[in-house]
């Protein structure tokens, strides 16, 4: 019997090179599935590369971490910049969708200001990640979370820089970060939110205007800036977040408000709400329309939402 089941083996993998391949897994069902799982692998990180090439456009991630801010940046060039951390980790999870599992480096982050709502996960992220350099605030803040941000920032020997009004960073791909406000550092800041680094980024005619939580007080950031593409809505749209005779300036395509679902403080505001419906201004929200994103080519019509 074993010398014709045998024969007859060697008789269908002469017919069928596929039987004898299927005919050596089974009897080595250990080394298929490896190779299956090596195949998945493969595959997986086939899909990974191409997913992360560059592709010429900006591309900026609103990232739904509740009751509190944080952007992806990913610019034509493929670098890679974070704007604050959010409430808790949930940045984390986001930064593992949205980089290859093979790197995790980040070539800039910056921290608008040093309240936790804005600065928790940034403590894990340079934990876990290779920050190329950090622009944060002059500002005296002693809480244990901020003081141990910077001792993080220290140990790692992270480059850091504290830019203010005027300052320019001029990437090798068009991308331009221009910083707005604050106008420089006392050390004796007393409202960190008004303290926000507040900037601009630009690629070629595309504009998004980040604000941190630097509210309407600050407005208009000492600036006329004319009409750009995209607000993130200051403060989580409070109802001090905007100037209507500011926004009537900037006149933009989209406003974005990152907060937190059924929020103890009440935002966004109505009155911040009815002033940007008044401007006929497009408004999306992380607790209603979840992780937002946006690229240079897709604006409005064709901006991307994810829930």
């Amino acid at each position: 019997m074993k010398g014709l089941i045998n024969e007859s083996s060697s008789s269908a993998e002469s017919r069928n090179p596929l039987a004898g391949v299927s005919f050596f897994l089974m009897r080595n069902k250990n080394l298929g599935r490896v190779i299956v799982l090596a195949a998945g692998f493969l595959i997986i990180a086939v899909f990974s590369i191409f997913n992360n090439l560059p592709d010429g456009k900006v591309h900026i991630k609103f990232y739904d971490v509740g009751q509190g801010d944080s952007i992806f940046i990913r610019t034509p060039a493929g670098h890679k910049i974070l704007v604050d951390g959010g409430p808790d980790n949930k940045v984390l999870s986001y930064l593992g969708e949205d980089l290859p599992f093979w790197d995790r480096s980040l070539d800039l982050v910056i921290s608008t200001h040093p309240h936790s709502d804005h600065l928790t996960g940034l403590l894990e992220v340079l934990k876990r990640y290779k920050v190329k350099k950090v622009l944060l605030g002059k500002m005296s803040h002693t809480t244990d979370q901020y003081l141990e941000f910077l001792k993080l920032i220290k140990d790692r020997g992270v480059p850091t820089d504290s830019p203010k009004k005027g300052d320019k960073i001029s990437l090798d791909d068009d991308v331009n970060l221009k910083f707005l406000s604050p106008k420089g550092y006392s050390g004796e800041e007393t409202d960190l939110n008004l303290s926000s680094l507040v900037f601009l980024l630009s690629f070629r005619d595309f504009e998004v205007l980040l604000t941190g939580d630097a509210s309407k007080e600050s407005q208009p950031y000492g600036q006329n800036l004319g009409q750009i593409d995209v607000l993130k809505v200051p403060h989580h749209g409070s109802k001090d977040a905007l100037d209507s005779n500011f926004l009537k300036t900037l006149k933009p395509k989209l406003a974005i408000i990152s907060v937190g679902k059924d929020n103890r403080f009440g935002h966004p505001a109505q009155n911040t709400l009815e002033t940007l419906e008044n401007l006929r201004v497009e408004t999306l929200r992380t607790d209603l329309d979840g992780t937002v994103e946006i690229d240079n080519l897709g604006l409005v019509s064709d901006h991307k939402v994810s829930k």
